[in-house]
């Protein structure tokens, strides 16, 4: 049974590297200490076959509930490592956040307590609503996937239980954005940014306080990461992301956010300004 919930989800925590954050980073005699592969670890496995038809499978159940929404849409569709969740979707003036729970005909859940503990940890920070979406498989077999509720969003409350219908949770009232929602605006536009100049994205994620958030390849197929931030980063901070990722190029790609309101808050479903401060190449591998 463990080996079944190894290869249903492959996602890697940033424990990895908060481990490392406790390590004298960079102070040996060595100028350097390479934690790249550390840092890029994230990367390296790929999720099963399986999971990846079920997240398809769930995305496209959800896709059709999106476009029958008012003011509704995906902030997060893809597979991204490590992660809190699976999918994120903000409908007016709420999120939520997503997990897929995959079980077994006779009810057993292969969902990871710890990923549930990770996910509740960032909903509570970020003002986020926790979601299970349960898919029932027999034989682990994608093509029997089926869903609990066929009539609603098949959406359940991670704590209680609860079914969520998003309809009787949504209004027009004022909601501040969190960081982690202006995180990870900054990180899609800077992803249009680099689509546009035709780089190829390796990879990304958009955990605050795993860096760097993307990896890119250049004109010359070289790999490359880049560091995002919508408010200041420290120099300490920079340079210790630069001692890990030191064998390859680094960018810093800053955003800042302007809200049209007096009070000079950015709530949800509002128009924000972005002031793009530029892409500044920080570190160069020589």
């Amino acid at each position: 049974m463990s080996d079944i919930i190894n290869n249903l989800f492959d996602f890697i925590s940033s424990k990895t590297l908060e481990k490392e954050k406790g390590k004298n980073v960079g102070f040996t005699k060595k100028k350097y200490v390479d934690l790249s592969t550390k840092s890029r670890e994230i990367d390296k496995v790929a999720p099963s076959e399986l999971f990846i038809d079920i997240m398809n499978f769930s995305g496209q159940f959800l896709q059709e509930k999106i476009h029958g929404a008012e003011k509704c849409n995906w902030l997060k569709s893809e597979m991204t490592r490590p992660s809190f969740d699976h999918f994120s979707i903000a409908y007016k003036n709420q999120v939520f956040s997503i997990l897929i729970d995959i079980r077994d005909d006779e009810g057993n859940s292969f969902l990871p307590p710890e990923f549930l503990k990770r996910q509740l940890g960032e909903a509570k920070k970020n003002n986020l609503i926790p979601c299970l979406f349960p898919v029932v498989i027999e034989n682990m077999d994608s093509s029997t996937a089926r869903v609990i509720d066929n009539n609603n969003w098949n959406l359940f409350d991670s704590i209680s239980g609860d079914a969520i219908i998003p309809e009787n949770l949504v209004s027009d009232k004022k909601i501040e954005m969190s960081p982690w929602e202006l995180h990870n605006f900054a990180i899609m536009q800077t992803r249009v940014m680099l689509k546009q100049q035709e780089f190829k994205i390796v990879s990304f994620q958009n955990v605050i306080g795993v860096d760097p958030q993307l990896w890119f390849l250049d004109e010359n197929g070289k790999q490359n990461w880049v560091v995002v931030r919508y408010d200041e980063i420290k120099p300490d901070v920079l340079m210790e992301i630069t001692r890990r990722c030191f064998k390859f190029d680094g960018y810093l790609a800053r955003f800042e956010f302007v809200s049209n309101n007096k009070n000079k808050k950015i709530y949800r479903g509002d128009t924000i300004g972005v002031n793009f401060l530029g892409f500044e190449k920080v570190h160069t591998f020589v």
